[in-house]
């Protein structure tokens, strides 16, 4: 079925860069925002009529069901109870601490950051601060007012024979046979543990490299080139949703180059023989051609991994979600250097680049990871392919999703036995005093009666 009426005209013409980092909006408006982002193309997507004819109409069985359900689509687990049939959630984003508790998994505020604070593993006490008050209000968010929207949206749309039947839709998320987390730690990323019933399955896109296109080969072994500079942000960031003062900056640096350039950008611009530009590449065999020297990327997850699988250095530049966290870690891991689009300037980006093309600390550290990586003892594809085919054959996975899907988070988190010790502790601590209280006024009112008492008071302390 086919709804790219989801997108309107102004939706094609949307900024992701709006969607700027927390520490540089209102909290609390960036958390209302996306649940309202996701509620609208929700109520889009389930507005088409042909997805509504799937819904009440069709008659179909399937052994197993796989949807984004945590990505913005927790409706469509209603899917599972039309067809009667387990679902396998794919998850496209890494640690969400409001979606893993729905799954059965323990927070981890104090282990990993929240992703659109830009932090890394290594958080300060002020950064921890903010990670767990973020944790705290995104569970709050969902639970009060977004998965409430969500089950009024599946109770006015999801409408077929046996639906008044169906679970409260808190039921039927935390009934998810497996989870399929496009993320992989041991590829790049954050460490953080799971619960069984969710599978890393990041790098899923990974592959050798094949050949280029006839022009794109003759322009990188051309004459007097000896290598190339990737220089590309992705499938939904675009040039021209930065400054024109960035885009110059770029044509500037880039133009100062010894080596080629192939530039996907979406703008005009006005550049050397050296630079290929256009709005589309082979990102994947460029990066895996041997006179690949560098890659300059906003840092999306794919990109990240890729630059890992194929030991390629980087100049990053985030533009908004993860992005600023993935960068920032690359740095940290001595994987290129990150320049931010506000301090962008020809001369920064330049000096940024040629550091990381002669400095061989860079190439030596991915090539590092990449042994790691190619050195895996298992194979992403096949172990996606694995883990659908148990669910399909067993039509479920009992025992792997733990029976803290189904807990309170007073329960999971053993706040009940905190404030149960903290009372205890408090009721100690008042007792004693009262008693010593009433000890000193005994003592006292001996001593008056026997008018020996010139230190006790009038209240007898």
């Amino acid at each position: 079925i086919h709804v790219s009426s989801v997108l309107n005209e102004k939706d094609k013409k949307f900024n992701p860069r709006s969607l700027t980092p927390i520490t540089r909006r209102n909290y609390l408006l960036n958390v209302r925002d996306r649940s309202n982002f996701c509620l609208l193309f929700m109520r889009r997507a389930l507005a088409n009529p042909n997805t509504r004819d799937l819904i009440r109409l069709d008659k179909s069985k399937f052994d197993v069901i796989i949807s984004e359900v945590t990505f913005c689509g927790e409706a469509y687990v209603a899917l599972a109870h039309k067809y009667r049939a387990p679902l396998v959630n794919f998850m496209p984003l890494g640690y969400q601490a409001a979606t893993f508790l729905l799954l059965g998994d323990v927070v981890h505020p104090s282990l990993v950051p929240d992703q659109r604070f830009g932090f890394t593993d290594r958080m300060s006490w002020l950064q921890y601060l903010c990670n767990v008050f973020a944790t705290v209000r995104d569970l709050i968010e969902e639970k009060n007012y977004y998965l409430p929207r969500v089950q009024d949206i599946m109770e006015s749309e999801f409408i077929y024979p046996g639906s008044d039947t169906r679970p409260p839709l808190q039921t039927l998320l935390t009934n998810i046979s497996l989870t399929l987390l496009e993320y992989d730690p041991a590829k790049f990323g954050i460490s953080f543990p799971v619960t069984p019933n969710i599978q890393f399955v990041g790098g899923l896109h990974l592959r050798p490299a094949r050949p280029l296109p006839p022009y794109l080969q003759k322009f990188v072994n051309g004459p007097g080139k000896n290598g190339f500079v990737y220089v590309a942000l992705g499938s939904l960031l675009q040039f021209s949703h930065f400054d024109r003062s960035v885009t110059d900056a770029f044509v500037q640096a880039l133009s100062r180059l010894s080596y080629a350039v192939i530039w996907k950008v979406d703008v005009k611009v006005d550049v050397p023989d050296s630079i290929l530009t256009g709005q589309w590449f082979p990102q994947e065999d460029l990066l895996g051609h041997p006179n690949c020297k560098l890659f300059i990327t906003h840092g999306g997850i794919h990109s990240a991994m890729e630059a890992v699988y194929y030991a390629v250095p980087v100049v990053t530049m985030p533009g908004f979600s993860d992005q600023f966290q993935n960068t920032k870690l690359m740095e940290e891991r001595g994987m290129g250097i990150r320049v931010l689009s506000d301090d962008m300037t020809g001369n920064n980006l330049y000096n940024a680049i040629q550091e990381v093309l002669n400095n061989i600390k860079y190439k030596n550290t991915l090539l590092r990871m990449s042994s790691h990586l190619h050195s895996l003892p298992y194979s992403t594809i096949d172990r996606a392919v694995h883990w659908v085919e148990y669910v399909a054959h067993n039509q479920g996975t009992l025992g792997l999703t733990p029976r803290a899907a189904n807990y309170s988070l007073t329960r999971l988190l053993s706040l009940d036995i905190y404030l149960m010790l903290i009372g205890i502790c408090v009721g100690l601590i008042v007792l004693t005093l009262l008693l010593i209280w009433c000890i000193r006024r005994c003592c006292c009112v001996k001593k008056k009666t026997s008018g020996s008492n010139p230190s006790c008071g009038r209240n007898g302390i």
